[in-house]
């Protein structure tokens, strides 16, 4: 989405349906695959005004957070018995397993998942 006032192409988009919904200051689509988060992100501006906050204020209290992503090669036979051991996440098109790891400690992130391999090597090699 961009800002602006429409003048380029308002008079090509003039006859067709408004895809958006303007709330405020803001404009979200009419159609959001992720109403959830664009209800929390409405539940987010509401608290910040009720507080008389600005956005900003409370977005720099939280911590710094280091996330670190990995992913491992397993057959798709062996992938549920992963995940129930390791906390790994599924990939449903490959024959992998992902881990992801946040810390606020950058090394602390980066660790388990440069030993996700090793820690999972025999639940991956079991026979079913």
């Amino acid at each position: 989405m961009a800002g602006g006032f429409g003048t380029r192409l308002g008079p090509l988009t003039a006859g067709l349906p408004n895809p958006l919904v303007p709330t405020g200051n803001l404009t979200f689509p009419k159609l959001q695959p992720a109403f959830d988060g664009m209800a929390a992100a409405m539940r987010i501006l509401a608290m910040t005004a009720g507080l008389d906050m600005r956005l900003h204020q409370p977005a720099r209290a939280v911590s710094k957070s280091h996330v670190r992503r990995g992913e491992v090669l397993c057959p798709d036979g062996r992938k549920g018995a992963v995940m129930q051991r390791g906390a790994a996440i599924l990939d449903a098109d490959r024959s992998c397993v992902h881990v992801v790891v946040e810390s606020t400690d950058g090394e602390r992130a980066r660790l388990p998942v440069e030993e996700f391999p090793d820690r999972t090597a025999a639940w991956r090699k079991e026979e079913a």
